[in-house]
């Protein structure tokens, strides 16, 4: 029966039932992260008050002394020179010492100020380690039943009133919670050596490698390696190559990038000023220290550094979500100086590992004397030997793979074109080298947020002319046939590829939102509040705009409290009686949950005998409420009789 009382709504439990609840809910996503002999430590808390309702001082003493040696435990590994140099340990201890003491406190069974306030702490602290979309709407949902439970117990009255008024103070608040969240922004701890908790589930990255044989990654998975957010629009498919990797040497079943690449190039680029494009990358954990670039990077984010391959690695391996700003030029001129040493790995390829493409090559150089003419004849070679593009080839011989993907197989992906075709372009004595990254497309994309998945993997070749520089080649634009197989290994079937495309816009639409949020509430920060004020400033559309839409959030806001304040009469009777409740109510008469109407209104007239009126009412209101036929003279009556109660 005890559990029957409890889900009673009618009225509120205790203040310590309240209390459990608010704690229960603010300590919820800190029991994930804090360390486990202070989660047994919460655990045997609750047993002991569950299991003893009177907890004696003894008992007190004990639990405090355990606590403090639970605590101590947990920390004394990290009480370092090292260790304390991180916020992070300071905050894990600050939140186990708040648990600590909320739950001794617990015991004791006494209500203060500390153990009122505490939810909210615990529930603060929380964002020091979670920081997505799905603690936001946790933390909302939480303060909001917060207000309720707190309404509930006083306002003495059934749950659902609470939950009215709740919703009613939400809907007034919002403007000026909207005011508040522009005016102050987030507080930044870049500089703390502190981070939120990061994802773990790893994505691919590049590493300076390209596999050809058994260990490349055939089937790449839908997972999303980064989001990218441009400044204006997504510029063309045939442009959207995010730099990855540079590599240099062939060994034998992989690409290798060059020992040695300088920090930064000799000579900068030559570009096109009209091609530029700002966007902003959110990379995901790929465990590696590569930065990916859309070609060509023009900077490249802090604590990160750019060789003279246009390559951006970062200090660390990227372990957790990493966002930056990118700058880069789709049109322009690589530096017309290569080194000796860079020319040198670039031409470098063993023709006795493939007799049948240097037999090729030859004819190449006997016909064309131009590089750029034997760049073409390679094209024409490939476009002529009818290659297919597939997943899923057949084994080659890495031992001499041109001559296998060439003139045997000739089925392949992306990494067999370019390799294959970097080494046509070294036996044509053309410098060449292979580019690892991402190619996008905007059918992943929506308005100027784009998404790029690990299946977006890609090679390309780049060749270097003495007149151009390094020059970009599609090399699987050379296949004659594409084969599009599903992770099965089956031919897709396009009788569901509608369906799909339904599926993959919503949820594309969903990615597009979650990134809204997570840009620009989760990582306001005092630089985007600036550039914020700036747009306000110098943009007047976007400043008309702005206001438009606060004063259409102020509007639904007032429609939400008048919506929210209109009275539900189902009952007629007890709809014109909420008049008089709303009177008595002023003069600090209210009408218990349990009271009968009849009851209250006797109450009534005897705290307040010169109000005859109450007689009146309430023989009016029993007959209206319980006579066989509705009698509107009746009710008119009661509204008037009511009405000229002062």
């Amino acid at each position: 029966m005890k559990y029957l009382k409890f889900l009673d709504v009618t009225k509120p439990p205790s203040s310590l039932r309240l209390i459990d609840m608010a704690l229960f809910l603010a300590m919820l996503p800190l029991l994930f992260v804090i360390k486990i002999p202070v989660l047994l430590y919460v655990i045997l808390s609750m047993f002991v008050l569950i299991v003893n309702k009177n907890i004696s001082k003894v008992l007190i003493y004990f639990w405090m002394l355990l606590g403090l040696a639970v605590v101590g435990f947990s920390f004394i590994g990290e009480f370092n020179y090292v260790g304390l140099s991180r916020l992070k340990i300071f905050v894990s201890l600050l939140i186990s010492l708040l648990i600590y003491a909320v739950m001794l406190q617990r015991l004791t069974r006494e209500i203060n100020v500390y153990i009122l306030v505490s939810p909210g702490l615990l529930l603060i602290l929380s964002f020091f380690f979670f920081n997505s979309i799905t603690m936001l709407f946790y933390a909302l949902s939480v303060l909001f039943i917060f207000v309720l439970l707190l309404l509930w117990k006083r306002m003495e009255s059934p749950l659902t009133e609470a939950f009215k008024m709740s919703l009613t103070l939400f809907s007034m608040a919002l403007p000026m919670v909207v005011i508040l969240f522009l005016v102050f922004p987030r507080i930044s701890f870049e500089k703390s050596n502190f981070g939120f908790k990061g994802e773990h589930n790893a994505r691919m990255g590049h590493d300076g490698t390209m596999h050809l044989g058994s260990e490349a990654l055939l089937v790449p998975s839908k997972k999303v390696v980064m989001e990218v957010l441009f400044d204006e629009m997504i510029p063309p498919d045939e442009t959207l190559y995010f730099r990855g990797s540079v590599l240099y040497r062939d060994n034998i079943d992989h690409w290798r990038s060059r020992i040695y690449m300088k920090k930064s190039s000799a000579l900068t680029p030559t570009i096109n000023p009209k091609t530029e494009v700002s966007y902003h990358i959110t990379l995901y954990p790929h465990w590696k220290k590569w930065i990916y670039m859309l070609d060509l990077p023009l900077d490249h984010p802090k604590k990160s550094k750019i060789n003279s391959g246009f390559i951006v690695t970062y200090e660390k391996n990227i372990d957790e979500v990493l966002r930056y700003d990118g700058r880069s030029a789709l049109q322009y001129r690589t530096p017309l100086v290569l080194e000796k040493g860079e020319r040198s790995d670039a031409l470098y390829v063993d023709r006795k590992r493939y007799p049948l493409s240097a037999m090729a090559a030859d004819k190449i150089i006997r016909e064309n004397r131009g590089e750029r003419e034997r760049a073409s004849a390679i094209i024409t070679l490939f476009k002529d030997q009818n290659l297919t593009y597939s997943l899923r080839p057949k084994p080659m011989n890495m031992e001499h793979l041109s001559d296998a993907f060439l003139f045997e197989s000739k089925v392949g992906y992306c990494v067999h074109f370019a390799a294959t075709f970097a080494t046509m372009a070294r036996l044509s004595h053309i410098p060449a080298r292979i580019v690892t990254g991402y190619k996008a497309s905007r059918k992943n994309s929506v308005q100027n947020y784009l998404i790029v998945r690990e299946e977006d993997a890609h090679a390309w070749v780049e060749l270097y002319f003495e007149d151009a520089g390094w020059v970009r080649f599609e090399t699987t634009a050379t296949a004659s046939h594409v084969i599009y197989d599903d992770q099965t290994g089956g031919v897709v079937d396009n009788s569901t590829e509608e369906k799909n495309a339904v599926v993959q816009t919503v949820k594309l639409y969903f990615m597009y939102a979650k990134h809204m949020i997570e840009s620009w509430i989760l990582e306001y920060s005092r630089y985007k509040q600036m550039t914020l004020l700036k747009k306000l400033l110098e943009d007047t559309l976007f400043l008309m705009q702005f206001l438009g839409a606060f004063v259409m959030l102020v509007a639904l806001s007032i429609a939400g409290f008048t919506l929210l304040q209109r009275e539900q009469c189902q009952d007629d009777a007890l709809c014109a009686m909420r008049p008089l409740l709303k009177k008595l109510a002023k003069k600090g008469l209210h009408k218990r949950s349990s009271e009968t109407m009849e009851a209250f209104l006797k109450r009534s007239l005897a705290l307040f005998p010169k109000v005859l009126e109450l007689e009146r009412i309430n023989t009016l209101y029993h007959h209206i409420r319980y006579a066989d036929q509705k009698d509107k003279a009746t009710l008119s009556e009661l509204r008037e009789t009511i009405g000229d109660i002062k």
